[in-house]
């Protein structure tokens, strides 16, 4: 027997300016955290006296969290209410925040950085999900564009105002996570102002697949973060043992239960337009984390730039790739979504190139300002790839699908940031001898990304409707 998913309504109470602006002010932290955490992992490895691999892992740590939880949170929020949710995700969030910007050691860092991730994993569904249940029509996707702005524009912030913040000391990159929680008790301050909606059915939670989930990251995560600098103890090949484990066990746990309990549902994962895309987002938020991390580690550890100069030089990157984001639609219709998502991985990959060439002939002291243009095409290209990606796959799903589905891509979304940038500090401090020789040979792996991403999206050119 199927179960019917039921999308959420328009609540009688509405949703406000002011309470959109709670919700959105919420959501925002979200990209903050992760752009911040890029740009002061070199401060915070400095300090603690740890690796590139390590500092690779208090990024990577928070998405992991974030990954493990997103769908439990989002059935949480139906079942329990989603200003509820979201209210206590704030909590957490502001808790977990005030704690990295105190505990001085890393493992006790890397623990809070796991537990922030679980924080905006709870918050972040609650968000979305309220905007659909309480605004229709042209409210409605007036908002939802905003959300998605907000998305892109918040990781900028979080690389320059951490930067900023960063720059005036030795430790004070604390100070901005001091500040991601003073903000988020500020917006707990006006949830008042949001509408509490909870789905019309009682929504399954799997609570074990989550943790099995959780597990198979994490256990993933740790070694490769830590296991060089420690000489590859026992325990490291345990771990990836157990996340390989815990994989399999994952699999079989989601076959034996019903798909409106299951948090990978086989409804949804029979579908091949959905498991295509699922792939793409994979490769594009790999290489996505994995490329912020490498440039902003190298300009800050191996160029000495200061993180305010390194999130200055990325900002261009990233207003490109909100620009590309709102031009995306036009331009999908014009080309076809799978025909321009494979042109601008190509282009993403000559971009990256010529990245790393620059970078390989001018070190020591390679020109930020002569990356701009290659920087501003990247920054374009990946708006191209991805944002054509989201609608046209969930636009080719049944309506009782898209709230699983939407969940199942965040949370990949979520685990291919996490892995990305794990695997490419430990690549960086594998070629840190060589260079601007090493760097371009690290940048060898979002290329060899963006080629799959082309390569695969002509299997949804295939089955896209014609």
């Amino acid at each position: 027997m199927t179960q019917t998913i039921s999308l959420p309504r328009a609540s009688s109470d509405g949703l406000t300016d002011a309470g959109a602006t709670a919700l959105l002010g919420g959501t925002v932290l979200a990209n903050v955290i992760f752009g911040a955490a890029t740009i002061v992992a070199p401060s915070v490895a400095t300090e603690v006296g740890a690796d590139a691999g390590a500092a690779g892992l208090f990024v990577a740590l928070f998405s992991a969290g974030f990954a493990a939880v997103l769908v439990l949170g989002g059935r949480l929020g139906d079942r329990l209410g989603r200003r509820r949710l979201f209210r206590a995700g704030l909590v957490l969030l502001a808790l977990t925040s005030l704690a990295v910007s105190l505990v001085p050691g890393l493992a006790g860092l890397l623990v809070v950085r796991a537990a922030q991730g679980v924080a905006t994993g709870l918050l972040l569904p609650q968000a979305l999900t309220t905007i659909q249940a309480t605004t229709s029509g042209t409210r409605r996707t007036r908002l939802t564009s905003i959300y998605a702005a907000v998305l892109g524009v918040g990781t900028t912030v979080g690389q320059i105002g951490a930067g900023a913040l960063a720059a005036l000391g030795p430790s004070s990159w604390r100070l901005a996570f001091a500040a991601i929680g003073v903000l988020a008790i500020v917006v707990l301050c006006v949830t008042g102002l949001i509408p509490e909606t909870r789905s019309p059915s009682e929504p399954g939670i799997d609570v074990f697949g989550s943790i099995l989930l959780a597990t198979a990251i994490v256990a993933l995560l740790v070694p490769l973060g830590l296991g060089r600098s420690l000489g590859w103890p026992w325990w490291t090949a345990a771990s990836l043992a157990a996340s390989l484990l815990a994989a399999i066990v994952l699999t079989a746990w989601e076959r034996r239960l019903p798909s409106h309990r299951a948090l990978l549902p086989r409804d949804v994962l029979r579908t091949p337009m959905l498991r295509v895309g699922l792939l793409l987002t994979a490769l594009f938020f790999t290489g996505y984390g994995a490329f912020v991390f490498l440039f902003s580690s190298t300009a800050s550890a191996r160029l000495g730039l200061d993180p305010l100069a390194v999130g200055i030089s990325l900002a261009p990157f990233a207003g490109a790739f909100i620009t590309g984001t709102l031009l995306s639609p036009q331009l999908a219709i014009r080309f076809g979504a799978p025909s321009l998502m494979r042109a601008s991985a190509i282009v993403q990959a000559v971009a990256l190139l010529a990245i790393g060439l620059m970078v390989w002939l001018e070190w020591p002291a390679p020109s930020m300002l002569g990356m701009q243009p290659a920087l501003l095409l990247l920054g374009f290209a990946q708006a191209l790839m991805y944002t054509p990606l989201i609608g046209t796959i969930m636009g080719s799903l049944p309506h009782e699908l898209a709230g699983m589905a939407s969940g199942l891509l965040a949370t990949v979304q979520q685990a291919g940031l996490a892995v990305g940038v794990a695997v490419i500090a430990v690549l960086a401090d594998v070629f840190s001898a060589a260079g601007g020789a090493g760097f371009a040979a690290c940048l060898l792996l979002n290329v060899l990304l963006a080629i799959a991403f082309a390569v695969t999206a002509g299997r949804l050119r295939r089955l896209s409707p014609q």
